[in-house]
């Protein structure tokens, strides 16, 4: 009887699935959150065009599609946001990608929510190894990946345990995390379909530390230190 009883609960744990809730930005946009462990997260990238002090015209976050304007935003440390490929109909879909000025206003989250920490998402990736997340059950080392990332849009990997083989076991997790790749601090845009990279508000030195997922890897990479001309996707993290 207690066999049965135990075999029960475990089915009951494994169909209850991820636990979904929204939250809104300052401009109306709804975005799916997920809860992992004890944390909140976005389950889709920001997508805000306004800091969260407003929607007048001082509060817009710049936005920047050339290619030098963007690189040449450095000399003057200013906030900017694009979309990839300057394609404006992947907004809705794929997110803005921020550069870490528009991460250090501490202006992009929505009250009560943060651009994550070096610590939240190490706290995210510890409870995902200790909880048999990584792609082979197992609860020792990094192997991560699969449980974050979506069941869509990813390049094919034949390396098992990679993102991108046998794409529909992934997003365990629910937080779906698409491949919405990069912008270099030359302008140029990278990485789409291969690779998903957000910021953290936590600094290395005089840089700002990014994590991401690469379809041909099993890890959750980071944190590693990055030029703040870089665009990156930011997920939110609630306080």
């Amino acid at each position: 009887l207690l066999l049965i009883m135990l075999q029960l609960s475990c089915n009951k744990d494994d169909s209850a699935g991820p636990e979904y809730g929204t939250v809104a930005d300052i401009e109306g946009n709804v975005y799916k959150t997920v809860k992992i462990g004890d944390q909140e997260w976005m389950a889709e990238n920001l997508r805000v065009t306004h800091y969260n002090t407003g929607i007048t015209a001082q509060d817009a976050i710049p936005l920047i599609v050339d290619d030098n304007e963007w690189e040449n935003l450095g000399s003057i440390g200013t906030a900017a946001y694009c979309y990839y490929d300057g394609d404006l109909n992947k907004l809705p879909v794929y997110g803005a990608l921020y550069n870490g000025y528009a991460v250090k206003s501490g202006k992009l989250a929505p009250k009560g929510w943060h651009v994550p920490t070096d610590e939240d998402w190490e706290r995210l990736r510890n409870y995902l190894i200790a909880n048999g997340y990584n792609y082979d059950g197992s609860t020792v080392e990094n192997k991560v990946a699969k449980s974050l990332a979506s069941k869509t849009e990813w390049k094919y990997s034949q390396l098992e345990g990679t993102i991108g083989k046998t794409i529909e076991m992934n997003n365990k997790t629910g937080f779906n995390a698409l491949p919405a790749g990069y912008r270099q601090s030359l302008g140029y845009y990278d990485g789409s379909g291969g690779r998903a990279v957000f910021w953290s508000s936590s600094l290395q030195n005089t840089e700002r530390s990014g994590w991401n997922l690469y379809y041909e890897s099993d890890l959750l990479i980071g944190p590693h230190p990055n030029n703040q001309l870089t665009g990156f996707s930011v997920r939110c993290v609630k306080d």
